[in-house]
Protein backbone atom coordinates (compact mmCIF):
# COMPACT_ATOMS: atom_id res chain seq x y z
CA UNK A 1 0.00 0.00 0.00
CA UNK A 2 1.48 3.46 -0.98
CA UNK A 3 2.04 6.33 1.15
CA UNK A 4 -1.07 8.20 -0.06
CA UNK A 5 -3.16 4.55 -0.12
CA UNK A 6 -2.58 4.59 3.37
CA UNK A 7 -3.71 8.44 4.20
CA UNK A 8 -6.53 8.29 2.51
CA UNK A 9 -7.72 4.87 4.08
CA UNK A 10 -7.16 6.55 7.27
CA UNK A 11 -8.81 9.52 6.72
CA UNK A 12 -12.15 7.76 5.10
CA UNK A 13 -11.91 5.61 8.63
CA UNK A 14 -11.57 8.85 11.14
CA UNK A 15 -14.08 10.87 9.90
CA UNK A 16 -16.24 12.04 12.52
CA UNK A 17 -18.60 13.57 10.26
CA UNK A 18 -20.16 12.39 6.78
CA UNK A 19 -18.18 14.14 4.00
CA UNK A 20 -20.41 15.84 1.08
CA UNK A 21 -20.09 15.66 -2.32
CA UNK A 22 -18.48 18.95 -4.09
CA UNK A 23 -20.45 19.50 -7.17
CA UNK A 24 -19.44 21.51 -10.04
CA UNK A 25 -22.01 23.32 -11.98
CA UNK A 26 -22.79 25.92 -13.84
CA UNK A 27 -24.13 26.63 -17.48
CA UNK A 28 -22.54 24.94 -20.20
CA UNK A 29 -19.85 26.44 -22.05
CA UNK A 30 -18.85 28.42 -18.84
CA UNK A 31 -15.71 26.99 -17.82
CA UNK A 32 -17.24 23.72 -15.11
CA UNK A 33 -14.83 21.75 -17.22
CA UNK A 34 -11.67 23.84 -16.36
CA UNK A 35 -12.90 24.12 -12.71
CA UNK A 36 -13.33 20.84 -12.60
CA UNK A 37 -9.79 19.33 -14.04
CA UNK A 38 -8.33 22.11 -11.09
CA UNK A 39 -10.34 19.88 -8.50
CA UNK A 40 -9.11 16.97 -9.56
CA UNK A 41 -5.36 18.29 -9.81
CA UNK A 42 -5.30 18.92 -6.15
CA UNK A 43 -7.41 15.69 -5.32
CA UNK A 44 -10.59 15.81 -5.32
CA UNK A 45 -11.96 12.74 -7.08
CA UNK A 46 -14.18 13.38 -9.97
CA UNK A 47 -14.93 9.69 -10.79
CA UNK A 48 -12.63 7.35 -12.94
CA UNK A 49 -15.47 6.06 -15.70
CA UNK A 50 -15.64 10.35 -17.52
CA UNK A 51 -17.43 11.72 -20.45
CA UNK A 52 -13.81 11.40 -23.31
CA UNK A 53 -12.50 14.73 -24.51
CA UNK A 54 -13.71 15.61 -27.82
CA UNK A 55 -12.45 18.45 -30.34
CA UNK A 56 -15.59 20.10 -28.55
CA UNK A 57 -13.55 20.31 -25.08
CA UNK A 58 -9.55 18.38 -26.04
CA UNK A 59 -8.78 18.46 -22.62
CA UNK A 60 -12.21 16.80 -21.64
CA UNK A 61 -15.39 17.07 -19.67
CA UNK A 62 -14.50 15.34 -16.34
CA UNK A 63 -17.92 14.54 -15.94
CA UNK A 64 -18.57 11.31 -14.61
CA UNK A 65 -20.66 9.05 -16.94
CA UNK A 66 -23.00 7.89 -14.28
CA UNK A 67 -24.17 10.83 -13.14
CA UNK A 68 -23.88 12.21 -16.40
CA UNK A 69 -26.58 9.15 -18.13
CA UNK A 70 -29.04 9.95 -14.54
CA UNK A 71 -29.44 13.47 -14.98
CA UNK A 72 -30.12 12.87 -18.29
CA UNK A 73 -32.78 10.71 -18.18
CA UNK A 74 -34.14 12.31 -15.32
CA UNK A 75 -34.22 15.53 -17.30
CA UNK A 76 -35.84 13.84 -20.52
CA UNK A 77 -38.28 12.25 -18.44
CA UNK A 78 -39.26 15.75 -17.14
CA UNK A 79 -39.39 17.09 -20.59
CA UNK A 80 -42.60 17.40 -22.95
CA UNK A 81 -41.29 14.21 -25.59
CA UNK A 82 -43.56 15.96 -28.75
CA UNK A 83 -41.60 19.35 -28.38
CA UNK A 84 -38.06 19.94 -30.16
CA UNK A 85 -35.18 20.86 -28.23
CA UNK A 86 -32.65 19.16 -26.16
CA UNK A 87 -34.45 16.90 -23.29
CA UNK A 88 -31.32 15.52 -22.40
CA UNK A 89 -30.69 19.10 -21.29
CA UNK A 90 -33.77 19.33 -19.66
CA UNK A 91 -34.58 22.56 -22.33
CA UNK A 92 -37.48 22.23 -24.92
CA UNK A 93 -39.28 24.89 -27.22
CA UNK A 94 -41.84 26.14 -24.69
CA UNK A 95 -39.04 25.69 -21.94
CA UNK A 96 -41.42 23.50 -19.48
CA UNK A 97 -39.70 21.51 -16.94
CA UNK A 98 -41.86 19.79 -15.03
CA UNK A 99 -39.71 17.94 -12.49
CA UNK A 100 -42.77 16.54 -10.36
CA UNK A 101 -42.02 12.66 -11.28
CA UNK A 102 -45.07 10.39 -10.42
CA UNK A 103 -44.04 8.53 -8.00
CA UNK A 104 -43.27 5.15 -8.79
CA UNK A 105 -40.61 6.70 -11.29
CA UNK A 106 -39.88 9.40 -8.79
CA UNK A 107 -38.88 6.26 -6.21
CA UNK A 108 -36.91 4.40 -8.38
CA UNK A 109 -35.20 7.92 -9.45
CA UNK A 110 -33.80 8.34 -5.61
CA UNK A 111 -32.79 4.66 -4.78
CA UNK A 112 -30.79 4.84 -8.26
CA UNK A 113 -29.18 7.94 -7.71
CA UNK A 114 -28.41 6.98 -3.82
CA UNK A 115 -26.95 4.00 -5.25
CA UNK A 116 -24.36 5.81 -7.25
CA UNK A 117 -23.99 8.11 -3.95
CA UNK A 118 -23.02 5.39 -2.01
CA UNK A 119 -21.07 3.77 -4.65
CA UNK A 120 -18.70 7.43 -5.01
CA UNK A 121 -18.60 8.15 -1.22
CA UNK A 122 -17.61 4.31 -0.09
CA UNK A 123 -14.52 4.70 -2.10
CA UNK A 124 -13.18 8.16 -1.92
CA UNK A 125 -12.66 10.64 0.82
CA UNK A 126 -12.77 13.51 -1.04
CA UNK A 127 -15.08 13.24 -3.85
CA UNK A 128 -17.35 14.74 -6.24
CA UNK A 129 -18.96 15.43 -9.80
CA UNK A 130 -19.18 17.82 -12.49
CA UNK A 131 -22.25 18.41 -14.52
CA UNK A 132 -23.95 21.17 -15.90
CA UNK A 133 -27.47 19.49 -15.53
CA UNK A 134 -26.98 19.49 -11.60
CA UNK A 135 -27.69 23.11 -11.81
CA UNK A 136 -31.15 22.23 -12.75
CA UNK A 137 -31.54 19.04 -10.20
CA UNK A 138 -29.82 20.76 -7.24
CA UNK A 139 -33.23 20.28 -5.52
CA UNK A 140 -33.50 16.73 -5.96
CA UNK A 141 -30.15 15.63 -4.78
CA UNK A 142 -30.56 17.64 -1.95
CA UNK A 143 -34.26 17.30 -0.55
CA UNK A 144 -34.33 13.29 -1.58
CA UNK A 145 -30.53 12.28 -1.40
CA UNK A 146 -28.15 13.66 0.47
CA UNK A 147 -26.42 17.01 1.47
CA UNK A 148 -24.72 18.68 -0.93
CA UNK A 149 -21.75 21.11 -1.16
CA UNK A 150 -22.21 22.50 -4.39
CA UNK A 151 -19.57 25.63 -6.94
CA UNK A 152 -21.92 26.78 -9.12
CA UNK A 153 -19.02 28.79 -12.12
CA UNK A 154 -20.93 31.20 -14.55
CA UNK A 155 -18.67 34.10 -16.01
CA UNK A 156 -21.29 35.55 -18.31
CA UNK A 157 -18.58 37.19 -20.26
CA UNK A 158 -16.93 33.59 -20.89
CA UNK A 159 -19.74 31.92 -21.83
CA UNK A 160 -21.01 34.57 -24.41
CA UNK A 161 -17.33 34.75 -25.64
CA UNK A 162 -17.07 30.94 -25.95
CA UNK A 163 -20.71 30.09 -27.69
CA UNK A 164 -20.15 32.87 -30.38
CA UNK A 165 -16.93 31.40 -31.14
CA UNK A 166 -17.90 28.03 -31.68
CA UNK A 167 -20.89 28.99 -33.58
CA UNK A 168 -23.40 27.64 -31.39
Amino acid sequence: MSNSDTTTESTKSNRSSPVFPLIVTGMHRSGTSLMASFFQAVGVDVGTDLFAADERNQRGYFEDVDFLEFQRSILQECCNPSEHGWADWGWTESEHLDLSLDPIKLARSIAEARNILKSRSECHAIWGWKDPRTSLLLDFWHHRCCSIFGISYCPMPVISWSIAFRGM
